[in-house]
């Protein structure tokens, strides 16, 4: 359900929903441990109309969202590996990588996970074929 529509049904601002989100996001997210993540799928979505784009992070092994933030470049990658540190995973476990062809992505992984490879996945390699 839209945070507004809550909001508007129980009558209280739509700032104090988010805070209570993003409080309990936050405390979700305390405990997770991605030290034995080893594979990870990587691509992005547009979170509104008006391409504004959000970039998931799931621990392929686990069937789990490791990490989600904004944008679709090669920061994304940054941001993930310094999520990953702080949750006890570590880049350099990382051996595999599937994701689009995108070449931020393909850079943002050479530069910041020494030990992946890509894997282009079969959804965008599909696309390709006529």
């Amino acid at each position: 359900m839209p945070i507004q529509t809550t909001a508007d049904m129980i009558n209280v601002d739509d700032e104090k929903i988010w805070r209570i989100l993003h409080k309990y996001v936050e405390r979700a997210r305390e405990d997770i441990d991605l030290s034995k993540t080893t594979r990870i799928g990587l691509d992005e979505t547009s979170k509104a109309k008006g391409h504004k784009y959000v970039t998931c992070s799931v621990d392929m092994d686990a069937k789990k969202t490791a990490y989600v933030t904004e944008g679709k470049d090669n920061k994304t990658v940054i941001d993930f590996v310094s999520d990953l540190k702080e949750h006890h995973g570590d880049a350099k476990n990382i051996t595999d990588i599937s994701s689009d062809m995108s070449p931020v992505f393909i850079k943002g992984v050479k530069e910041n996970q020494p030990n992946a490879e890509v894997t282009f996945d079969r959804f965008h390699l599909m696309q390709f074929i006529p």
